[in-house]
C-alpha cells in the first residue's frame, strides 16, 4: 500500500482522523506546496483553509483519480464540471497536455479564483475558467453554499443557512459549442454526482 493509500485508510478511523485533520490544517493561509502523493504527485498547490487537505496532501478520492489518469489521453478536450478548488482540472491538464484543453466551470467566485491559482502556479496555459455553472437552461439561477469553498453548493433553492448568490448558468450542449477545440470532438466531462460511478463520459 502507497502512502496516499495508507493516509486515506488511517483517516478512516475518527481518533487518527482528526490527529490528521489537526496536524494537516497547521499550515499558512496562501501558502505554496507540491502535492505529495496521487496522480497529481509533484505539481504546485496553493492552500486555503476553506478546501480539504486532501487536496494538497494527494490522497483525495485515489480511485477517481487513477480512473482519469487512465482515461486521459493527450490531445483530448476535458470539462470539469463544478471543479471546486481546481483538484481534479489540474490532474486532468497534466494528462492532455499542451494539445489538449481543460475546462473548468464552476459558479463561486472563491472556487474560480482558486482554481486560476493552480492553474498559474503550474503555468497551464491551455486550461481555462468559466464561472458558470451547467444547468438544463442557459441564463441566471441562484447558487447555494454552507460556506465559501463548501464541495455541496448546488442550484436552486437553499436549504437552512445556506448561503446563495445569483450565478450565470449554460448548458453542456452551448459549452461543446463554445470550449472544444473543434467540431465533434470527444469531449470528456466529470460531474460530482458521477464519481462514484464513472470519472469521465465521452460527448
Amino acid at each position: 500500500m502507497d502512502a496516499g493509500h495508507l493516509i486515506q485508510t488511517a483517516g478512516k478511523i475518527p481518533v487518527i482522523s482528526h490527529a490528521l485533520r489537526w496536524y494537516a490544517g497547521r499550515y499558512p493561509e496562501d501558502s505554496v506546496v507540491k502535492i505529495k502523493h496521487g496522480c497529481a504527485a509533484g505539481s504546485a498547490w496553493r492552500r486555503h483553509h476553506r478546501y480539504v487537505n486532501g487536496y494538497w496532501i494527494g490522497h483525495y478520492e485515489l480511485p477517481l483519480q487513477q480512473a482519469l489518469t487512465n482515461e486521459l489521453d493527450a490531445g483530448q478536450t476535458f470539462f470539469d464540471i463544478g471543479a471546486n478548488a481546481g483538484f481534479f482540472t489540474l490532474l486532468a491538464a497534466r494528462r492532455v497536455g499542451s494539445s489538449g484543453r481543460c475546462v473548468a466551470f464552476d459558479p463561486s467566485p472563491d472556487n474560480a479564483a482558486s482554481i486560476r491559482e493552480q492553474l498559474e502556479a503550474n503555468a497551464l496555459d491551455h486550461c481555462r475558467v468559466v464561472e458558470e455553472a451547467i444547468s438544463e437552461v442557459s441564463g441566471t439561477a441562484l447558487f447555494s453554499f454552507a460556506t465559501p469553498g463548501s464541495p455541496t453548493g448546488h442550484l436552486g433553492t437553499p436549504n437552512y443557512r445556506e448561503q446563495r448568490i445569483e450565478v450565470k448558468v449554460t448548458t453542456l450542449d452551448l459549452a461543446c459549442a463554445r470550449h472544444r477545440r473543434r467540431r465533434n470532438q470527444r469531449v470528456q466531462v466529470r460531474r460530482p454526482i458521477l464519481e462514484r460511478n464513472s470519472a469521465a463520459l465521452a460527448y
